[in-house]
């Protein structure tokens, strides 16, 4: 199954439509891990401030034999929240790495494909080219053809060539004037 060259462009505009659509997606994937990252660290920047100030609070409120007691498990508390915090903060980094990553190979995979599709509209134009060529050379041929046919005809309707039994005759004056790479033919008016 072939294409033309109409079919050769649609695809190739179809394809780069795609690829553009790919990139876009993965342009926006990568905008969202890098947002919802940022509001990660702005969320447990926020939760530190909350719990230290509940540390404050707790520890105001509360006599100083109870202070020591909360005040460790209050910090015991926070750093497991940052632990958690921390560990979150480098797994959206390493999504936001790896969605990165992906976003180059596709960039590498569109302009691979556009190459393609430029190789294939440069084939196929050649393909059209070599084509019309042939087509043009053919027709040249053919006109010649009909020519040389349609000057038979004119010199039998006149009587300048016909049949004498077996053979063909051409009636010509002794002072016709003569073919110049052979004196042998007679040229016809």
């Amino acid at each position: 199954m072939s294409m033309n060259e109409a079919e050769l462009k649609a695809l190739s505009v179809r394809l780069a439509a795609l690829a553009d659509a790919l990139e876009d997606r993965s342009h926006q994937a990568v905008q969202a891990v890098s947002t919802s990252s940022q509001r990660l660290d702005q969320t447990a920047h926020s939760l530190s401030q909350n719990v230290q100030w509940l540390i404050s609070e707790a520890t105001r409120a509360m006599g100083a034999q109870a202070h020591a007691a909360v005040t460790q498990g209050m910090q015991q508390a926070v750093d497991r929240c940052a632990q958690v915090l921390e560990q979150a903060s480098v797994r959206a980094t390493q999504s936001t790495q790896a969605l990165e990553t992906q976003h180059t190979a596709m960039q590498r995979a569109q302009k691979a494909l556009v190459w393609r599709s430029g190789l294939a509209l440069l084939v196929g134009a050649a393909l059209a080219l070599g084509t019309s060529g042939y087509v043009y050379w053919k027709s040249i041929q053919a006109a010649r053809a009909a020519e040389f046919g349609a000057a038979i005809v004119r010199a039998t309707q006149t009587g300048a060539l016909t049949q004498c039994g077996d053979t063909l005759c051409v009636k010509a004056p002794q002072s016709a004037p003569r073919y110049s790479r052979n004196s042998d033919y007679v040229l016809l008016p």
